[in-house]
C-alpha cells in the first residue's frame, strides 16, 4: 500500500538556502582571503541560484513537499514537484 503525505514548509526551505550560502561565503573566504564583496557577491548569487534550481525539483510553489511512503516494500520518498 502506498501512502501520500504533502507537507507545507514556508520558511524551512529559504532557511536552507540562507544557510548553504552563508556557509559556501565561508569556505570561499577560508580559501581566498584576498577576496573583495564583489566577488563574494558573486559567489552568493551563484550558489542560490543552483540551490533554487535544485529545490523547484522537489519543492512545489516555494514550500510543497510530497512524500510517498510504500508499506509493502518499506520505503519512503520525496516526489518531484
Amino acid at each position: 500500500m502506498k501512502i501520500y503525505m504533502t507537507f507545507k514548509t514556508p520558511d524551512a526551505v529559504d532557511y536552507m538556502i540562507e544557510e548553504e550560502v552563508a556557509q559556501a561565503i565561508e569556505r570561499h573566504k577560508e580559501t581566498h582571503p584576498e577576496a573583495d564583496e564583489e566577488e563574494l557577491d558573486i559567489i552568493r548569487i551563484e550558489t542560490k541560484n543552483e540551490l533554487e534550481k535544485c529545490a523547484k525539483q522537489w519543492i512545489r510553489g516555494g514550500e510543497y513537499i510530497t512524500v510517498e511512503l510504500d508499506t509493502s516494500n518499506g520505503t519512503c520518498k520525496v516526489l518531484r514537484a
